[in-house]
């Protein structure tokens, strides 16, 4: 077998430690039926020496995962991998302007704070305007100050004044 699973539903309260080949963790973060298993599996091979080598299968579940939690994951592990890559910027671009969960959007908008790009710039300022989670908006603030601090600030003028829950964006 490819792959095994044990408790797949997660039924039992357990700590499992797992001992399994790069080959298999990859395998489980695409195939496993479990989004935990899956997630698991992102969140092993992100932890891994050359974490590199999945980047290939971390933009396939950042865009294709039902799940969003393990979408989540993939985003967190590319944009951890601090690479220059355009296909990685794009991805994380991407996953911050159009995932349907705004806990995906977030963890891009965090992970762009590391791209000192005018793509990036551009993606933070409009999700520090636009988007529909206070969450978002503040990271994305935060995230352009890393980016480009000129711009930010007159973002960071703009949103004083925002009323928001928590005062989460102010």
């Amino acid at each position: 077998p490819k792959l095994v699973q044990f408790d797949k539903d997660h039924w039992i309260l357990k700590e499992v430690h797992y001992t399994r080949s790069r080959t298999e963790w990859a395998y489980a973060a695409e195939f496993a039926s479990d989004a935990v298993e899956r997630k698991t599996a992102m969140q092993k091979l992100g932890s891994l020496e050359k974490p590199e080598e999945f980047i290939t299968l971390f933009i396939r579940a950042a865009k294709r995962d039902p799940f969003w939690a393990v979408r989540q994951e993939a985003v967190n592990r590319l944009g951890s991998l601090h690479s220059n890559s355009d296909e990685i910027l794009s991805v994380l671009i991407n996953a911050a302007m159009n995932d349907p969960k705004s806990s995906v959007r977030n963890m891009a908008a965090e992970k762009l704070g590391s791209y000192k790009t005018k793509e990036a710039s551009a993606a933070l300022r409009r999700l520090a305007y636009h988007d529909s989670s206070y969450s978002v908006e503040a990271s994305a603030v935060l995230s352009l100050a890393n980016v480009d601090s000129n711009e930010a600030m007159d973002v960071i003028r703009s949103k004083l004044d925002v009323w928001s829950y928590g005062n989460k964006v102010s």
